[in-house]
């Protein structure tokens, strides 16, 4: 009754359980587009601030390549990860908090994934980098790895903020990662309002929206219940789904985890579709958001508490033959026989074969 209350009072769809169209795959052919240049910041400082949307960029030709990852650390498994990922050619990589594992190691961090990846890098605070951490402090690593550019802040870089990549737009968020003037997107905050807009303005465009923080609210993990919602609030993820964003990243829990397609709430997830061809979601529904927790870079590899429900693709410490650590990759398409899609991807740096489980949302 709270979400449908909430939603209701901000406009949205209430959530409701409706099925979704399957939409057709074909091979992927990866196109690349160039990075913008420019940060803009557009900072609210009161609730009765009201914020700005920045205009979307004009669509490219072609589609983007983006990659995430998070829990990296600097043992041989993480670098790794980033050797793989440099390996490649991305439009963007995405760093989702808990990067080092190290007390002031933010500039030797920084100089491993410079050394490893030569594509823009953004990066957003965890728990293991928030104000009073024993593996802080947070500067160095802002200093390290600055805004790579196409950024619009909220606050400040590194917190809360979106990047532009061709058709896609990132929030790169941290709610519930303590710093002075922490963010919760809590019902009635400022913030709640700034992500609200950027996202409706990024649809409009025609642009893909995808939601990036550390802690998530779904997991897959031995420590879901710790690692869930009780270590952050419940009012991203839910109102992801309510805006209709594609996908929501995080890390935290040091494991993969590809949810099915969902609607609903936190604490009653509805799957809608789990045969891996989606359709996208708009507010007015039908379709759903797809939760990816995407920390098995490296670090302290974890168990998977319960694979199959809402999971379609688990990896854990626990899992046949251990974890496979690695990062999780999306391509957008806007030409050819994959235009109108996204591809989601995990991508294995070491550890047991996944089997390359591919799941692709259709407009």
């Amino acid at each position: 009754a709270r979400a449908t209350s909430r939603a209701a009072s901000e406009g949205l769809m209430p959530d409701a359980s409706a099925a979704s169209m399957a939409a057709s795959s074909a091979s992927p052919a990866s196109a690349i587009s160039a990075a913008p240049s420019s940060t803009t910041v557009t900072s609210p400082r009161s609730p009765s601030a009201t914020p700005t949307p920045a205009p979307a960029p004009a669509l490219p030709a072609s589609g983007v390549g983006l990659a995430f990852t998070a829990d990296i650390g600097l043992e041989a498994a993480g670098k790794a990860t980033l050797t793989k990922i440099g390996n490649n050619t991305y439009n963007g990589v995405f760093m989702l908090g808990d990067l080092a594992y190290k007390p002031n190691a933010g500039l030797e961090f920084g100089q491993v994934v410079k050394a490893r990846i030569s594509d823009p890098v953004a990066i957003v605070a965890g728990n293991h980098e928030e104000q009073g951490s024993a593996d802080g402090p947070w500067a160095p690593f802002v200093q390290a790895l600055p805004d790579p550019g196409g950024s619009t802040v909220y606050n400040e870089y590194g917190r809360d903020y979106f990047v532009d990549r061709g058709n896609v737009r990132v929030f790169m968020l941290a709610p519930d990662v303590v710093f002075p003037g922490m963010t919760t997107y809590d019902t009635g905050t400022p913030e709640r309002e700034w992500l609200k807009d950027n996202v409706r303005a990024a649809k409009a465009a025609g642009m893909w929206t995808i939601v990036a923080k550390h802690h998530p609210c779904f997991s897959p993990g031995a420590n879901a219940g710790g690692h869930g919602c009780s270590s952050t609030t419940p009012a991203v993820d839910e109102l992801a789904i309510g805006l209709g964003v594609s996908a929501v990243f995080s890390g935290h829990d040091h494991n993969l985890g590809i949810s099915k397609q969902l609607r609903g709430t936190a604490g009653n997830p509805v799957i809608i579709d789990s045969d891996r061809a989606y359709q996208e979601q708009t507010e007015e529904g039908p379709g759903g958001t797809v939760f990816i927790v995407t920390g098995h870079a490296g670090h302290n590899p974890r168990k998977v508490a319960a694979p199959g429900g809402i999971w379609d693709v688990t990896s854990g410490l626990n899992s046949r033959g251990g974890i496979s650590f690695g990062y999780t990759q999306i391509d957008t398409y806007t030409s050819g026989v994959n235009a109108g899609k996204m591809r989601i991807v995990p991508r294995l740096a070491s550890g047991p074969n996944l089997g390359n489980p591919v799941l692709w949302i259709t407009r």
